[in-house]
């Protein structure tokens, strides 16, 4: 088995040789592509000082060195793998020794394309680990207490019910090894998105192919969790934003691929796509009924396929 991991880097210079370092010890990785996205710190010059340390990494940059943001950077590293397997780090995280030890076992069915992973956390300080928890929770993940990051379905026929449905945890990127055969135009990350981008792509790749989970209690990278993460960073309007914004890109994707997808799904991702307009408003009574009616009655219109399916 020979993996591509690719890393993209921004403003990552106090965690970056650490995550290297960490794929550089599984016999697996093949290749490292850091794909540095015009930091503002010292991460440049630490992916160039790795890069001519370590015959197995390459270093990218966007054309004219512009920031462009994590999904454009994978999609430049996605573009630039060589193996048949690719897996993902984020510049702050490591991987475990034997990362990918199950992996390769789990691949040898065939018809499995993605295989998803334990993730597991560490903190910056009490304040970070209070946040993450914090989100766990609001997501109903059952693996809670420990940290853990992992979708609890080893069903492979439920995978997106259960990302879309939520209440058995998610998939996080650290844990994901995909066939570089599921890459084309429409299952690329989505550069309009600066956060969430990573399960909107884990969605749109469990739309089409299977799934496999490797082993619930063990993890095979730690996520480092601290004050600078996007993803806990934000006042509630921010994230009432983001939520909507992602929420609007998941509808028509999953629309665009409605004969693959359960209704559901369908019904579920149609209602969140009204609600996020009434969470980016802030309304509540009387007007907020009237805009989820309005929402709602916009998207059967304008996608008429749902009238036969929501009436």
């Amino acid at each position: 088995m020979k993996v591509s991991v690719i890393i993209p880097v921004f403003n990552a210079s106090l965690y970056l040789t650490r995550a290297v370092e960490s794929v550089l010890i599984q016999p697996e990785v093949d290749e490292i592509i850091l794909v540095e996205d015009d930091s503002t710190d010292d991460s440049l010059v630490i992916c160039q000082m790795l890069a001519s340390k370590y015959d197995k990494i390459k270093l990218f940059r966007h054309k004219d060195g512009v920031n462009k943001g994590a999904g454009a950077s994978r999609n430049l590293g996605l573009l630039n793998a060589t193996n048949e397997y690719i897996a993902f780090l984020d510049a702050d995280d490591y991987y475990l020794p034997e990362r990918f030890f199950d992996t390769q076992k789990i691949f040898q069915t065939k018809e499995v394309k993605v295989v998803f992973e334990a993730v597991g956390a560490d903190y910056q300080n009490s304040t970070a680990k209070i946040k993450h928890l914090e989100r766990i929770k609001a997501a109903n993940n059952p693996a809670l207490n420990s940290g853990n990051t992992m979708l609890l379905e080893s069903d492979t026929s439920k995978v997106l019910e259960s990302l879309i449905l939520g209440g058995k945890g998610w998939i996080h990127l650290n844990g994901l090894t995909i066939k570089k055969e599921v890459i084309n135009s429409e299952t690329l990350f989505n550069e309009s998105l600066r956060v969430s981008q990573d399960s909107e792509f884990i969605i749109k790749l469990a739309i089409k192919h299977k799934f496999k989970n490797g082993q619930f209690d063990r993890i095979v990278a730690i996520r480092y969790v601290h004050d600078n993460n996007r993803i806990i960073a934000g006042d509630d309007k921010t994230k009432f934003i983001r939520k909507a914004r992602f929420n609007k890109i998941l509808f028509r994707t999953v629309l665009k691929n409605s004969k693959f997808v359960s209704f559901r799904v369908k019904k579920v991702v149609l209602i969140r796509y009204s609600e996020s307009f009434i969470y980016y408003f802030y309304l509540k009574g009387f007007f907020r009924k009237i805009v989820k009616a309005i929402i709602l009655g916009y998207a059967i219109l304008r996608f008429p396929v749902l009238i036969k399916e929501f009436i």
